[in-house]
């Protein structure tokens, strides 16, 4: 590693640098919340950089101590023997709310956003919200291990958009007599917060039925891409 940066300076203060791990990764210490920096800046603002002694540099790196997840003794070796390759369909099936009870998996993975989780879950199943999987799955699933995952109902939601209507917040105020109170809305907008004061303006005139959709229409067209 001493070396390799050496090599890296030698570039100059000029080169640009892409870190493959991002702040907050098992895979270093300290790394800084930047998508990318120069050998210039690094070489003036790391630590690491003003050790000029090469064994010095070895034995502070080897006294670190590094969180290890277990998935990490698994991909050494999947990176040395190899592995399996993956089946040529990677969407899990559908199961119904018996099935899902009656399943024997090993692990239920709720992948909503942490809101939705908190506000309701199934039992026994842990929050991993989506974008969270790939840092912090390795932890708790082991390999061979079997899950299930736990999301919105899609289905549902692409019935309820065909046939969705378009009512800027501040004409509800008006326009909410256009509305059935004994049909079920479920509220979207851009970021959450219209659908919220909506949402607000509904209850207060007599709907019981009302929802919000979590994460709003960002969350939508994220999981629809």
């Amino acid at each position: 590693m001493y070396d390799s940066l050496q090599k890296i300076l030698a570039l100059g203060d000029q080169a640009i640098i892409y870190p493959a791990h991002g702040a907050g990764s098992v895979c270093g210490s300290g790394m800084a919340e930047r998508e990318f920096s120069t050998v210039g800046h690094e070489r003036v603002n790391n630590p690491r950089l003003q050790m000029t002694d090469r064994e010095a540099f070895i034995q502070f790196k080897v006294s670190e101590n590094h969180y290890q997840p277990p998935y990490f003794r698994l991909m050494e070796r999947l990176n040395m023997e190899g592995g399996d390759a993956p089946p040529p369909v990677m969407r899990p099936c559908h199961l119904s709310l018996k099935q899902l009870q009656s399943c024997t998996a090993d692990h239920l993975i709720d992948i909503r956003e942490p809101m939705a989780y908190a506000a309701g879950h199934f039992p026994r199943s842990m929050s991993l919200p989506v974008g969270m999987i790939s840092a912090f799955a390795g932890w708790f699933i082991r390999e061979g291990e079997s899950m299930v995952l736990i999301a919105s109902d899609e289905e549902q939601l692409a019935t309820a958009i065909e046939g969705s209507r378009h009512i800027y917040v501040g004409q509800l105020n008006e326009r909410w007599h256009e509305l059935d109170k004994n049909h079920h809305y479920t509220l979207m907008c851009a970021s959450g917060a219209r659908a919220t004061v909506a949402a607000g303006w509904l209850v207060s005139r007599g709907f019981d039925n009302i929802d919000i959709y979590l994460g709003s229409m960002g969350a939508w067209k994220a999981g629809h891409d």
